[in-house]
């Protein structure tokens, strides 16, 4: 469990920017990585909500599936109902957490909502970030101009059907 006080969790919410709708990779060496997509609903039931959404197939442009709602005020990640965990009963954020009882898809956007607040500050005291977790901004071919979301093309700046093909 993170072990900020709660003058230190206010004075960094206070001074962090609100997260910026895009596409986030989440990078391991080890473990190796994953993608989440901050968007806004701009109709519908949901309209004016912020939305996360996972990466689940191929074609990192169309196969999102939402998970969650994000809330920029609180700095809090809801996770839908059927995305939770037996045992999970904390709301997700980058400063009181615990990874007990939490599902495989809690715990990625534990990660996520840890690096997008704070763990990018080279001084920040971003827990994931100390496990070796990085987090990756969208990134776009330099050939296409094609959303990447490997954090190998993303180092890169081109995808690997135009690195096949030369620049």
């Amino acid at each position: 469990m993170s072990k900020l006080d709660s003058a230190t969790i206010e004075a960094i919410r206070a001074a962090a920017p609100n997260v910026k709708n895009g596409t986030f990779t989440i990078s391991h060496d080890e473990r190796g990585h994953y993608t989440l997509k901050l968007w806004t609903a701009v109709k519908g039931a949901l309209a004016d909500k912020r939305i996360i959404s996972m990466l689940v197939g191929p074609d990192n442009t169309a196969d999102y599936q939402a998970v969650a709602f994000w809330d920029d005020a609180k700095r809090l990640v809801f996770p839908w109902r059927r995305f939770r965990g037996p045992g999970s009963t904390m709301r997700i954020d980058g400063f009181t957490w615990q990874a007990a009882g939490w599902s495989s898809i809690e715990q990625k956007l534990a990660i996520w909502a840890d690096l997008a607040i704070r763990g990018a500050e080279p001084d920040a005291h971003g827990f994931w970030h100390q496990e070796g977790y990085a987090l990756l901004a969208e990134g776009r071919c330099c050939r296409c101009n094609r959303k990447l979301t490997h954090p190998e093309s993303i180092q890169y700046g081109i995808g690997p059907e135009c690195a096949k093909k030369g620049i």
